[in-house]
């Protein structure tokens, strides 16, 4: 007959110091998270400037805040969303304006000891007429109750120092009725910028220039300042004189007729956005940014160059 197995004395031990601490760790993990607090820290975003936030948390309550000067203000939104499931809080806010929807959403994973990793991301369209322009960005990083943050790295192409932030967030081509080297011309080839700043800013302190290159790499023509548009009711625009902060702004950089043919035709442009201190630059059609030399181009770093 054989003998039924028994455990041996050395197993039972390890199976009664085993069990409880199972017990102990699932028991932790089913508890309820407090993310009650104020949270900062830094999101990093691919290609981009580590962006500063900093969340505040209530009972189905949360706030958003963003650097002006050195301080937090309050990102305002009506439609704010929240929900939690144990360690992970989704919390968000989605708005829109005439022209733009945008979302942005924060997913907290509580990681003990005061701290949670967060997932960020920011989906935006704009609409004109017919045209739909959709984009979005995704970051992650780490979170401290209470503060203390830390960087987790440096700022690519100045696009977020003292808590400034430039943003190119679309170039294209449209044609409008502008004024172009001294008179208006119906349907003139532009270079359409979108783009938005933070803190508000004055447009007298803000560059923003388009540089135009042929197939040699060679400029060819430079505009300092957006072009004066007129629109179907007469009403003509440029940049306005005051820049919201996190708003959305469509400019437009006239292209004289001369400049799209023969030897000067223009095949590249590329914007520059920022200040004294900063820019950020996109080229368009996409193309490497460093093969071509325009005067604050000493200005971005060399490591990480936009595309």
């Amino acid at each position: 007959m054989t003998k039924p197995y028994l455990p041996s004395m050395n197993f039972k031990m390890i199976l009664a110091i085993a069990i409880p601490a199972w017990f102990a760790v699932t028991s932790v993990f089913a508890q309820e998270v407090d993310f009650k607090g104020d949270w900062e820290g830094f999101i990093k975003v691919a290609d981009r400037a580590d962006s500063e936030v900093k969340l505040s948390i209530q009972d189905g309550i949360f706030a958003q805040y963003y650097k002006r000067e050195g301080k937090w203000v309050q990102m305002r939104s009506s439609n704010q969303y929240y929900k939690k499931i144990g360690d992970i809080l989704l919390v968000g806010w989605i708005d829109q304006s005439k022209v733009w929807t945008e979302n942005q959403m924060f997913s907290l994973s509580y990681l003990g000891r005061g701290k949670v990793k967060v997932v960020w991301t920011r989906h935006v369209t704009n609409r004109k007429g017919d045209e739909i322009d959709t984009w979005s960005h995704r970051g992650e990083g780490e979170l401290l109750r209470g503060g203390s943050v830390v960087a987790t790295g440096q700022p690519i192409l100045g696009n977020s120092i003292l808590g400034k932030t430039f943003e190119i967030q679309r170039l294209g081509t449209d044609k409008q009725d502008a004024f172009v080297e001294g008179g208006w011309r119906n349907g003139t080839e532009c270079i359409e910028v979108k783009f938005s700043v933070a803190p508000d800013m004055k447009s007298r302190d803000i560059i923003l220039k388009a540089y135009f290159f042929n197939s040699a790499g060679e400029q060819v023509h430079m505009l300092d300042y957006p072009s004066q548009i007129s629109d179907s009711n007469q009403e003509t625009s440029t940049i306005p004189l005051n820049i919201d902060a996190g708003e959305r702004y469509t400019v437009f950089f006239a292209i004289p007729e001369r400049f799209n043919r023969g030897s000067k035709r223009w095949r590249r442009a590329i914007v520059v956005l920022g200040d004294k201190q900063q820019v950020v630059a996109e080229v368009y059609p996409k193309d490497d940014i460093s093969k071509f030399s325009f005067p604050e181009k000493g200005r971005l770093k060399s490591d990480k160059r936009r595309r």
